[in-house]
């Protein structure tokens, strides 16, 4: 058990140095892959620099993927903002997961990281997955709810005689309108012309 305490403190300590650094640990980020702390974290599990240079950097390989769980397994949770910590543990989760087969791998590192913090931090993203998914498949079915209601509503001859009901009641209405301006207007002009103080 000694032997395996450096490795604890050391990636640790790596997280730690990131963080107070500032540098990138957001997953799939546009603006620079999270390289620095990709490549140093690669580094660090052995994978020669000539590898970890590359531009793209390589994916995590099967093997440094499940070293890398064995040490997240052992991580502690700091004391004082836990939230901050949560971002490189996603990344790191999410390059084993690719490394190791996507979502097929969920089940094999959910076992390996058991009630770990690092397996606390998976259990949260499977949640938030489930439920965008979830979010996503409402919008789908309300959208497909809506064509379906529309495409009825062109097919029902009920709704089509009601839309045509609408129609001929607007134009009613309108011509009811014109036919009062005319009115008014004729009135108008009787009463300006018959004033007998307008023509002096």
């Amino acid at each position: 058990m000694d032997s395996q305490e450096p490795s604890r403190e050391w990636l640790q300590q790596f997280i730690s140095a990131a963080l107070r650094r500032n540098l990138c640990t957001r997953i799939g980020c546009t603006t620079c892959g999270a390289r620095e702390f990709r490549s140093g974290l690669m580094a660090r599990l052995g994978i020669p620099i000539s590898e970890v240079m590359t531009d793209p950097l390589p994916p995590l390989g099967a093997d440094h993927a499940q070293r890398l769980l064995n040490l997240m397994s052992e991580l502690k949770p700091p004391e004082h903002a836990m939230n901050l910590y949560s971002e490189p543990m996603q990344l790191m989760i999410y390059d084993c997961r690719c490394a190791l087969g996507g979502d097929r791998a969920l089940p094999a590192m959910q076992d390996r990281l058991g009630q770990s913090w690092a397996g606390h931090v998976l259990r949260a993203m499977i949640a938030d997955e489930e439920a965008l998914m979830r979010a996503r498949q409402a919008r789908e079915e309300a959208r497909v709810r809506g064509w379906e209601a529309h495409a009825a509503t062109r097919t029902d001859p009920a709704v089509g005689e009601r839309r045509l009901q609408r129609k001929r009641e607007r134009r009613l209405a309108q011509e009811r309108h014109l036919l009062r301006k005319k009115e008014r207007d004729k009135l108008l002009w009787v009463h300006e012309f018959n004033d007998p103080g307008k023509g002096s």
